[in-house]
């Protein structure tokens, strides 16, 4: 369900959350205008692909003796674990379903197919309420890369990652509470010692865990270490008036 009040993205109108209008009278500036999150993140590649060995380790500890083409299937499915889609954008619970957005988590309740850690999930659990309603903080958001492309074998620090753009109708009470939940615990019951294993901010000698009931009822435990995937280089909250 991507049907949303229009107070969520503009200003002017009723939005999901109630509490009436903003603003509460007319105003020329403010009326059909929108927030707008602008954020730069550097992405530490090599070190996702370490992640990414040590969750595939997790999976399969016999890893090094499999197949060539079985490794590559074991190391794409660590990573679709961690980010919550696959490479190809699928759910990782549902992969035939291909790159879509129109799928919920109800046939997954114990995060065996998607964990409740990945980031996809952890920032859009996707739950209904007793209502039948989705209380997630909705986001008109888009991603672009900048940098050059990772190559097999790389050795220098390349500076690349994403510029994040996000639309809502309020910050404070849509992008910085999913933004707690990449901190922290979120309304999928992650527990609130170990943020987003992408996003998160590391402390130094601080462990971090990702795990996740895998479909042979084991849990297995990665070691995210303490050094951050990504760097949040700058961010702008900014205001854009309508057209």
């Amino acid at each position: 369900d991507d049907q949303i009040q229009p107070g969520d993205l503009l200003l002017g109108h009723p939005t999901g959350r109630g509490g009436g209008v903003t603003p509460r009278h007319p105003d020329p500036l403010r009326d059909n205008g929108s927030f707008l999150v602008l954020r730069k993140t550097a992405q530490h590649v090599d070190r996702w692909h370490r992640v990414v060995q040590a969750t595939a380790l997790a999976i399969a500890p016999d890893l090094a003796q499999r197949p060539p083409d079985e490794q590559q299937a074991l190391q794409a499915l660590a990573a679709a674990k961690l980010m919550g889609r696959t490479a190809e954008g699928a759910p990782v619970g549902e992969p035939t379903l291909g790159p879509v957005n129109r799928f919920n988590y109800d046939a997954d309740a114990k995060g065996m197919g998607c964990p409740f850690a990945a980031h996809a999930r952890r920032t859009n659990p996707r739950g209904r309420n007793e209502h039948g309603q989705r209380p997630v903080p909705r986001l008109l958001r888009r991603g672009m890369s900048y940098g050059l492309r990772w190559t097999e074998g790389e050795t220098a620090d390349t500076e690349r990652g994403l510029f994040f753009m996000a639309y809502c109708g309020s910050i404070a009470e849509q992008f910085e509470v999913v933004q707690r939940w990449v901190a922290g615990g979120n309304s999928s019951g992650v527990a609130s010692s170990h943020g987003d294993p992408l996003l998160a901010v590391p402390q130094a000698g601080q462990p971090r865990w990702f795990q996740w009931l895998h479909d042979d009822n084991q849990v297995p435990r990665v070691s995210l270490g303490d050094e951050a995937l990504t760097t949040l280089r700058w961010g702008l909250y900014l205001f854009v008036p309508a057209i």
